[in-house]
């Protein structure tokens, strides 16, 4: 999880809004300050981002810091790096190669989750008891008939 130290200067907010302004309103900068004056206390405590977010929705003030709430869900889906993206698409390479350039992107998006996402799949038991257990169910099957 994304660790900050949640100290925010009028230049750094006017900075953050400046960079995000499609997406943050310039209330930003004036929403800050009395957020910092008010939860001092909770924003010590708060280890990342989702905790300040939560202690935003907890009290129930988003009304009130609207694109305070703004650019907290904005900065915490900002990617760190770009590995994620990069190594997405180093397998997307490696799925669609020249011989299989007529791939459909339904069939590529089905080879391509599994290979992204390999940290579930690693997590499953083993396939080959799987496929044993399946032959021994479809085996007792047939033989029953």
């Amino acid at each position: 999880m994304l660790r900050v130290k949640i100290c925010v200067t009028n230049s750094a907010a006017q900075k953050f809004q400046e960079t995000y302004s499609a997406d943050i309103d310039s209330d930003f900068v004036a929403e800050v300050h009395p957020f910092r004056r008010e939860f001092r206390g909770e924003i010590e405590t708060s280890k990342t981002i989702l905790d300040l977010l939560k202690l935003i929705i907890s009290s129930k003030i988003m009304s009130s810091v609207p694109e305070l709430a703004t650019a907290c869900v904005l900065f915490a889906t900002i990617p760190v790096t770009v590995a994620s993206a990069e190594r997405s698409c180093s397998k997307l390479k490696l799925i669609k190669t020249y011989l299989r350039s007529s791939i459909s992107q339904e069939r590529l998006d089905g080879l391509a989750l599994p290979a992204i996402e390999n940290e579930c799949p690693k997590q499953l038991p083993n396939i080959d008891d799987l496929l044993d257990k399946f032959a021994n169910t479809k085996a007792r099957a047939a033989k029953l008939m």
